[in-house]
């Protein structure tokens, strides 16, 4: 009944606020394996989601404006109603607020880091680019009770505030989170920088922490060609045992796009750097490796995209991540081990496969 209940709730806002659904179905069949972790065949479903929004004109030029957004997965029939980018919000003469769980300025950016649509399957490079050697921070992640602030500037310009109380408050420390970005698009030129930082996470330092991360992404496209760049620096201070120290990493990618007609050919190449460590963290966790400079990785994709429609694609993929002897790297979307305590330092996650993808 939940279906039929949602709908007739819905039913007196559609009579005063135009309601757009929208969505997207992103399923691949592919094979994997990693070091000793055997082949795989497996169906996967890529951040698919549908949902509604909508908007109702103010006075002065104002509007308010909704979405509600949630994940779904095809292969397996799991999902949610608002487990996705779900706000509330006013946009007018003096910028746009939001007010929700949403996708920050980081997580936004982290999609320019390639040209997979959606930056979306295994052959995205967000495993490498966004996780500092395997373990994901939760800084390229959305927000929950977030503020965003996007403030109005000239043409081309989107420059973006972003602040968070937090409200778990572990150990009594205060978890809130400010983040901001500002990105500049005009013809064929796109450059990006965002920054987040978020307190008491307790993923890498302990105590009062301070989890952060700053990236940059240049884009260019001349003729069929699309080319980027990206760096990213990802890091936590706080304690480590009885001590304070720092961990971070940085990572970089470059990626072109050809376009002609139906036919998309993708590639990118990224690396991140070995982790370096300072103070207390040395010899610690994360950084029991680092001495040694071996929890790097590079990973290379190549991909393929026909154009069925203006909606719908089908393409074929392979990836791989060749990891340092005691890196710990894996897909962001699907891992071939979720677990980061499971994997094998060195093992090289692979994979290849074809996949559909479409938006309404």
């Amino acid at each position: 009944m939940t279906g039929p209940i949602l709908m007739l709730a819905m039913a007196p806002a559609c009579a005063q606020t135009p309601v757009t659904p929208f969505g997207t179905l992103d399923v691949t069949s592919e094979s994997v394996h990693a070091g000793p972790v055997g082949r795989q065949s497996r169906v996967s479903s890529n951040s698919s989601g549908f949902g509604f929004k909508g908007s109702e004109s103010l006075d002065g030029g104002w509007k308010a404006f909704f979405q509600i957004e949630g994940g779904i997965s095809v292969d397996t029939g799991a999902g949610g109603v608002n487990s996705r980018d779900t706000f509330l919000g006013l946009a007018g003469p003096l910028g746009t607020l939001r007010l929700g769980f949403m996708t920050a300025p980081m997580r936004a950016l982290g999609g320019r880091l390639n040209y997979v649509p959606g930056a979306t399957s295994i052959a995205n490079n967000l495993g490498v680019m966004t996780t500092l050697n395997g373990l994901h921070a939760g800084l390229n992640a959305r927000l929950a009770n977030s503020v965003q602030y996007t403030l109005p500037a000239p043409e081309g310009w989107t420059p973006t505030l972003l602040w968070s109380p937090g409200e778990a408050r572990p150990q009594g420390f205060n978890d809130r989170t400010l983040g901001a970005g500002l990105n500049y698009e005009v013809g064929p030129w796109f450059a990006g920088w965002a920054y987040e930082n978020r307190r008491a996470q307790q993923k890498l330092a302990l105590g009062d922490s301070s989890d952060w991360e700053t990236r940059l992404v240049l884009r260019y496209a001349f003729g069929a060609w699309g080319v980027n760049a990206g760096w990213d620096r990802l890091g936590s201070r706080g304690l480590f045992g009885a001590g304070h120290g720092a961990v971070r990493r940085d990572a970089w990618t470059a990626g072109a796009v050809w376009r002609q007609g139906q036919h998309d050919v993708m590639l990118h190449w990224s690396r991140a750097r070995a982790v370096h460590c300072s103070g207390a963290a040395d010899g610690k966790g994360q950084c029991a490796a680092a001495n040694i400079g071996a929890t790097g990785a590079h990973q290379v994709a190549l991909l393929y995209h026909y154009a069925l429609s203006k909606r719908s694609t089908v393409g074929l993929f392979y990836t791989r991540i060749l990891n340092d002897g005691q890196a710990l790297y894996d897909f962001d979307v699907n891992p071939v081990v979720p677990t980061l305590a499971q994997r094998h330092p060195g093992a090289d996650p692979t994979g290849v496969g074809w996949g559909l993808r479409h938006s309404f």
